[in-house]
């Protein structure tokens, strides 16, 4: 009897992965601080979170400022002012202490993780998210301040003035220490 030899012919490596179909996994790159889409991504997340200040964008407040007109004013210190309620009765002080423990565990082994173990990934995502949770806190303060005061539009545009003051000058000196960090970490990865 004769046994029929099926032969298997192996491609090389490097043609395999030309022949293959492109699905979205192969097609991504992980070198974060070297990819363009990293970085617009980054510009855009912090563009958002200086347009978007007490849940009006900030233009339309300047607007009404602006043009002295009463009612747009009372409308929109009316939408941060239930912004602000909303805001303060789904977060209660027992509730913001355990996702303050919860987030500090998660940053802290994110941290750990990334750093000690030099995993671009971690490294670039942690930058990302770590500010954008400040902001956050940050926002968290802004609303409890328009929720106790009840503010006029005067003293309302005052807070969220400052407010996007504080989110631009954090941005920027994020944005030029995540510079410096991909700049660091992309020369100790040529070297």
């Amino acid at each position: 009897m004769l046994a029929h030899s099926t032969t298997v012919f192996r491609l090389h490596p490097v043609e395999s992965i030309r022949t293959r179909p492109k699905t979205l996994v192969t097609s991504l790159d992980y070198n974060s601080f070297s990819n363009i889409w990293y970085w617009l991504y980054l510009v855009t997340v912090w563009a958002y979170a200086t347009h978007q200040i007490g849940g009006v964008p900030f233009y339309q407040v300047q607007f009404a400022s602006r043009q002295q007109d009463n009612i747009l004013q009372e409308e929109l210190r009316l939408i941060c002012q239930l912004n602000a309620n909303r805001l303060d009765r789904i977060i209660n002080p027992a509730g913001l202490t355990f996702f303050g423990l919860l987030w500090g565990f998660i940053f802290g082994f994110w941290g750990y993780a990334a750093f000690a173990y030099n995993n671009e990934p971690l490294e670039a995502g942690l930058l990302l998210v770590l500010p954008i949770f400040l902001v956050m806190l940050l926002r968290l303060r802004v609303q409890r301040t328009i929720s106790a005061l009840s503010p006029d539009f005067a003293q309302l545009y005052r807070i969220l003035w400052w407010h996007r003051f504080w989110v631009m000058l954090l941005g920027a000196l994020v944005l030029f220490l995540v510079v410096i960090w991909g700049m660091i970490f992309n020369l100790r990865a040529s070297l």
